[in-house]
């Protein structure tokens, strides 16, 4: 197909700076047909990009830096749209890379493919204590969306949101916060008969400072028969909590999913510790949860589990380290022909505690 040129119509804004620190760019980018791309690169306090794209075989790329030379608190918004609800498209590609240095600043991406076997993918980073947020809406089938959010120094916030309609598509979101702040993102895969849907979600916070000790949370929300749901949720340092919520299915019809939760605090103390929370439901035939739970503060582990139908299977690990925790297990199992099985390790005069429900023959 012919590659037809970028339209693009930038309005740059500028007041006695050099073009390299302008307070404010805003371009825009529309373009209609087949195997096109689009470039926007922008370097200012505040950066906007709008990118429309109709048609098929298109990528749109878009690179914003903010902040540091005297420009704190800067903002780089990201806007992509491929495709229509009218006329789904095939195979389009968004790519989208984020900067805020030094000063502080926040990065918004939001992209919106509807079609078949599109991608996209985001990175942000930030250096201070603000907003990595990125919002993804994919619709049909085969679609990918990766998400890469990373906040050094001074805690910040990392927010990702995906929306996946349709089958077979994948969700993968890796978040990191140094120094406390808060990881979190929020996954919803299919509608009514939709399968085969993947998501995997990492979650770090790397290491204490001042605002906070860190919080990771997690939710995911996949429909019908096999799907797959991975959480790691890690904290290294001083505490903090880890929460993950996983649903499997809203109807009877959710068969052969899986879903792995795995949360670990380190380094907690006896006055506080971390907590590792886990609330997974399934609902159908053949389903598997692990679930492992570690915690070194005087704190809890606790996980919450929900199946319903047969031939299920439930494993579950949890274990407290040096300082006096407790460990929480409670599984309902209704149908037939289903398993579980609880480990639960406590040290130093921490408690267990586990309950098992089974509701059914064999």
């Amino acid at each position: 197909m012919k590659r037809l040129s970028s339209i693009l119509v930038a309005l740059l804004f500028v007041t006695g700076m050099t073009l390299a620190q302008t307070p404010f760019n805003e371009a825009e980018v529309t373009q209609n047909g087949d195997d096109q791309t689009s470039e926007i690169t922008q370097t200012a306090k505040q950066n906007f990009a709008y990118t429309n794209q109709f048609g098929e075989l298109n990528e749109a790329y878009v690179i914003q830096e903010t902040g540091g030379n005297g420009f704190p608190g800067g903002k780089n918004e990201s806007n992509i749209d491929q495709g229509s609800e009218e006329m789904g498209a095939t195979e389009n590609w968004a790519n989208v890379f984020q900067l805020t240095n030094y000063g502080g600043g926040e990065n918004l991406s939001n992209i919106v493919q509807d079609g078949t076997d599109n991608e996209a993918d985001v990175e942000q980073y930030t250096n201070d204590a603000d907003l990595n947020e990125s919002n993804i809406t994919q619709d049909v089938e085969g679609n990918d969306a990766d998400v890469l959010q990373r906040g050094n120094y001074y805690g910040g916030s990392n927010e990702s949101n995906i929306t996946q309609l349709g089958i077979t598509n994948e969700a993968d979101i890796s978040q990191i916060t140094n120094f406390g702040g808060e990881n979190t993102s929020t996954v919803v895969q299919g509608s009514g008969y939709a399968e085969g849907n993947k998501a995997e979600v990492t979650q770090l916070v790397a290491k204490f400072g001042r605002t906070g000790s860190g919080t990771n949370t997690s939710e995911i929300s996949q429909f019908y028969h096999d799907n797959e749901a991975i959480v790691d949720q890690k904290i290294l340092e001083n505490g903090g909590t880890n929460i993950s919520d996983i649903y499997q299915s809203r109807s009877s019809l959710g068969n052969g999913n899986f879903a792995k939760v795995k949360q670990k605090t380190k380094y907690g103390n006896s006055g506080g510790g971390g907590m590792n929370e886990s609330d997974i439901v399934q609902k159908g035939e053949n389903n598997e949860i692990n679930v492992g739970q570690g915690t070194n503060g005087a704190e809890h582990n606790k996980s919450d589990v929900l199946q319903e139908g047969d031939d299920n299977m439930v494993d579950v690990k949890q274990g407290t380290y040096y300082y006096a925790g407790t460990n929480i297990s409670d599984v309902d199992q209704i149908g037939s022909s289903n398993e579980a099985y609880v480990d639960q390790r406590a040290r130093r005069g921490g408690t267990n505690e586990s309950i098992i429900l089974q509701d059914g023959d064999s």
